[in-house]
């Protein structure tokens, strides 16, 4: 016992005597005065083991700080911007070779943690004035290295090679996060090399992670400032000048993993004296100095016998004299994801890479660098699903080189008057190109134009450029393909004109029916039919009873689309009868699947292992008869994502009457209806049916006559779901001279049920409308040239008020078509035209014109509002200034209306800060057009706007003979009369 109350008493009394010591997992002070020390040394020497040191704000100089081997946290403080206020400078210290600001050398490990500090000033001669690390891996955490430098000194082995001046790691693994690497400085003279002006590796496996490594610098000292030094004065001529490589970052015999950085603005300069003074300048074009600037490499990253995986990063406006991006030596590297642009000189330079390392780059961008996009010399190179474009080369391909691309597009490559898309002016007879599945197009070969047929400079036999089939070049980089069964068009069938599309290109099918059996071959292009306003396409796709409509195979990570189509009577003994979709990505967009036919599954479409987008398509009486999908079946991990569709009287044997969900499969579907799809009544599903390895989220659907259910299995409901037993058929009319069932909108609205259909005569309507949350499709007539003629505008006693209000949870069943709504006046709030609160209905071919409202003119959505929007038109409608309401359409409060095709023109906004036309949240599903004015004829007479003016225009100013009709009014004198016929015939012909 006095033995124990001994220690007890020395512990107490050191307490009291002297500053803190860190126990396990405490915290310790540091600042100028007042915290447990003053040194940050000192609180190191203490400090027990996890223990955190908080250095306090200010600027603290030292250098040679030492972790000596201890887990421990070293943090500054952070202000409540962000910006860092604690710094460690190495400032107005003696140097020595060992004088970074941190140094590791007793095999720290990742618990050892820097972070939150600024460190600036160091100055090593050699290695690494920030931070230096021999066989140490701490962490460094959101610091800030900057203006530290790596000197050359003529004494001394390691003033010979400056390297590293931000971070110097040698038989690291340390990971390197979140941290700014600045303004460093690495110096080198004569026979001397530079290396990694930011950061310099030998040997280890470490990782940088979201780090920006930027404007740092390799400085040449030229030979004046250095006269012993033979290559610096032009004498001893037995070796190279010494090179600067690697100024972002340099490596040897290390493995590199980066991932999510930015490389950018690390360049080399000189140093000179100019009227005895130091000065720094970048012409290199001086006697012996310009050997040593021929000899730079690497500006933004230099790999030599290292493995090395870069995913996610930037690398740009780096400078060297050669290889301004990344230089690789007898490495294996891998890029995925990566944008290497506006580099000095080449992008990408590959040398001296065995078989059993190589080269992958990956989704990449490669862009605008001065020289090649990519230089292969006695390398391979795996080149996939990525983008060359505006270099003075492309691909450059040199002695023993072997390169591989696939899915690739190599485009607009003639900076300087570059050697094109792929050059092969520096290969020997072992130089190997092989292109599958890309598009080379707009690379003149020179100062020549575009060619049409080669853009591949060889200056070898063709033998060693493989092109297969898949491959398309052409001068043109942008391309519209049509096809016309007359002749007319490019093509005559639809799988030659896609055979020979450029990726990226439309190919453009003309009115008609034709054939099925026809596949997109691996292409990421556009496939689009002949749209018709208001009513289904004009382009039929027809299987003949015999074969699968349409093959969509894997488009390696790009695009494909298809819209306005008819996809009909297709058969297939396995599964996918319209469609097959396999292995790729895909947006379909207003097609129509009907009457298609599977002996096993998937009567409309087939999805495996792909990633779908639907928008606006129709699946009406497609069959699986021998097992589920009867329109649609997901399997393999496929993801489709549906909105505003239409499943009517699908059916399957034994499951998803409408669409089927398994084996991983996820669907997600919002404002569509299902309407009469059925299985055999022992199964489930009769619209839907999820199995249990699968997912769903469905929202704001409509569900009526599903047998024996809507749904079979479990889903993610999304709200406003509507489910009914059976579905309302009925059709009634309106017209307002008493001639039809209802004189009144209105009227019929509060006499049908859901499912019903309202069709609504030519003529002009006042009343308010709303559709009490109805599935029901109300459809105008359209006057000679498709135009919506039915028109309505509010009643004559409803003072400030909207023409058409959808409140009551309206989802894509309830249709509106071929209707105009006009003339609203609501500056009290919601819109004049149109106004959804928590409604998602469907306008086709609609007209909305000439309203005000205090939150906008045409159309108001609120309260996650998400209407679809085909071929209308918001023209003259006024928002108000109060609210900076846009004149056309407004999103609010989680909203987001879908619009295809539409126009939005002269509207206007009270506010001039406010948008003319759209404000918030919507989703452009193409084709639409956002103007200031709106489209003017090419000529008065030509009605109908195709460019000529004939016999269709004379008849339309004949239908309307005697009346008001502003379109067929060419004078505007309100009548329609022989001064109208003769402009038209003085008109006659093409519009000039």
């Amino acid at each position: 016992m006095p033995h124990l109350r001994s220690i007890a008493a020395l512990i107490f009394t050191a307490c009291l005597a002297g500053p803190a010591s860190g126990q396990d997992g405490t915290t310790i002070t540091v600042c100028p005065s007042g915290c447990d020390y003053t040194s940050i040394q000192d609180a190191i020497d203490q400090a027990a083991e996890l223990s955190t040191i908080l250095v306090k704000a200010g600027t603290y100089n030292e250098n040679k700080i030492n972790t000596i081997g201890k887990p421990i946290t070293i943090t500054g403080e952070v202000a409540s911007d962000g910006s860092l206020l604690t710094t460690i400078s190495g400032a107005a210290l003696d140097a020595d070779e060992n004088s970074s600001v941190f140094y590791f050398d007793s095999k720290e490990g990742s618990a050892t943690v820097i972070e939150k500090l600024i460190i600036t000033r160091g100055a090593a001669v050699g290695y690494g004035g920030g931070i230096q690390m021999f066989r140490a891996s701490p962490t460094i955490r959101s610091c800030t290295i900057v203006n530290n430098s790596a000197q050359y000194s003529e004494e001394g082995s390691a003033g010979g090679n400056p390297k590293g001046a931000g971070i110097y790691l040698s038989e690291s693994d340390s990971l390197i996060e979140d941290c700014l690497i600045t303004e460093n400085t690495s110096f080198w003279s004569g026979y001397s090399g530079s290396f990694g002006a930011g950061i310099y590796v030998k040997s280890g496996a470490p990782t940088i992670a979201r780090c920006r490594i930027t404007d740092n610098t390799c400085q040449y000292f030229s030979a004046e400032l250095f006269p012993n030094n033979p290559c610096g004065n032009c004498s001893g001529s037995s070796g190279e000048c010494g090179q600067a490589q690697g100024i972002g970052i340099a490596t040897d015999d290390t493995t590199l993993t980066i991932t999510d950085c930015l490389i950018d603005g690390n360049t080399t300069s000189r140093v000179v004296t100019v009227n005895g003074n130091p000065t720094l300048e970048f012409d290199f074009s001086a006697g012996c100095d310009n050997q040593a600037r021929y000899g730079s490499a690497g500006g933004g990253l230099y790999f030599k016998n290292s493995t090395v995986t870069i995913t996610d990063t930037v690398i740009s406006n780096n400078w060297a004299e050669r290889y301004g991006g990344i230089y690789v030596s007898k490495s294996a590297i891998d890029l995925l994801r990566c944008d290497i642009r506006e580099n000095q000189d080449t992008g990408i330079y590959l040398y001296d890479i065995s078989n059993d390392d190589g080269v992958t780059v990956s989704e990449c961008l490669i862009d605008s660098n001065t020289n090649a996009g990519i230089g292969v010399r006695e390398a391979n190179l795996v080149l996939t699903d990525s983008v060359i474009i505006g270099n003075s080369i492309g691909v450059d391909a040199q002695e023993k080189a072997s390169v591989n691309i696939l899915r690739t597009i190599i485009k607009d490559n003639s900076i300087g008057g570059g050697l094109g898309g792929i050059s092969l002016s520096n290969a020997d007879d072992s130089t190997r190109v092989a292109l599958s599945e890309s598009h080379l197009c707009g690379n003149p070969l020179g100062n020549a134009e575009p060619l049409t047929s080669n853009q591949v400079d060889t200056g070898y036999p063709s033998d060693q450029v493989a092109i297969d089939e898949g491959t398309v070049v052409s001068g043109s980089c942008t391309a519209t393909i049509n096809v016309e069964q007359d002749g007319t068009g490019d093509f005559t069938t639809i799988q030659e004109a896609i055979d020979l599309a450029p990726i990226g290109s439309t190919v453009q099918i003309g009115a008609g029916t034709w054939p099925g059996g026809w596949t997109t071959r691996e292409r990421a292009i556009n496939i689009k039919g002949t749209a018709d306003i208001g009513n289904p396409p004009l382009t039929i796709i027809d299987g003949g009873g015999t074969e699968t409509g349409i093959t969509v195979v894997g488009n390696g990570g790009g695009q494909t689309t298809i819209s306005d189509l008819i996809i009909t009577n297709c058969f297939t003994k396995d599964g996918g009868a319209g469609m097959s979709v396999g292995n790729a990505n895909l947006t379909i967009t207003t097609c129509i699947f009907q009457q298609n036919q599977a002996s096993v599954d998937a009567g409309g479409i087939l999805f495996t292992g792909s990633t779908a987008t639907l928008i606006g398509c129709e699946f009406i009486q497609n069959t699986a008869t021998g097992s589920q999908g009867g329109a649609m079946l997901l399997n393999d991990g496929s993801s489709v994502t549906i909105s505003g569709g239409k499943f009517n009287e699908n059916m399957a044997l034994n499951g998803g009457g409408a669409i089927y969900v398994a084996d991983d499969g996820h669907l997600t579907c919002i404002t569509s209806s299902f309407r009469v799809n059925s299985v055999s009544p022992r199964y489930q599903g009769g619209a839907i049916l999820i199995t249990s390895t699968a997912t769903a989220e469905l929202a704001r659907n409509y569900f009526c006559g599903n047998s024996p259910n809507g749904i079979g299995g479990n889903y993610t409901d999304g709200g406003g779901n509507t489910i009914d037993d059976s579905c309302g058929t009925e059709t009634v009319t309106v017209a307002s001279d008493g001639s039809a069932q209802f004189d009144s909108i209105n009227e019929a609205i509060g006499a049908v049920g859901s499912g019903s259909t309202i069709q609504i005569a030519k003529g002009t309507y006042r009343e308010n409308i709303d559709t009490l949350g109805k599935a029901i499709t109300l459809v105008g007539e359209v006057d000679f040239f498709g135009l919506p003629a039915t028109f309505i505008s509010p009643a004559p006693d409803a003072g400030e008020s909207t023409v058409l209000t959808c409140a009551s949870g309206e989802g894509p069943a309830t249709i509106f078509k071929n209707l105009a709504f006009i003339a609203g006046y609501n500056p009290g709030g919601g819109a004049g035209g149109i106004t959804c609160n928590g409604a998602s209905p469907t306008f086709t071919n609609c007209l909305i014109a000439d309203n005000f409202g205090s939150n906008a003119g045409g159309l108001y959505c609120q309260n996650g509002s998400e209407p679809q929007l085909s071929r209308c038109v918001f023209s003259g409608n006024g928002g108000g200034f109060f609210n900076a309401a846009p004149g056309g359409i407004a999103s609010t409060s989680g909203s987001n209306p879908a619009l295809e095709y539409c126009i939005l023109c002269d509207n206007y906004a009270d506010n001039p800060n406010a948008p003319a036309n759209i404000s918030g949240d919507w989703t452009d599903l193409g084709g639409n057009e956002l103007l200031t004015d709106c489209p003017i004829p090419p000529c008065v007479a030509d009605i109908n706007r195709d460019g000529i003016v004939n016999g269709v225009d004379f008849a339309y100013i004949l239908e309307k003979w005697g009346s008001d009709d502003p379109l067929a009014d060419l004078v505007g004198d309100g009548r329609v009369n022989a001064a109208d016929l003769g402009i038209a015939i003085a008109s006659w012909g093409p519009c000039s």
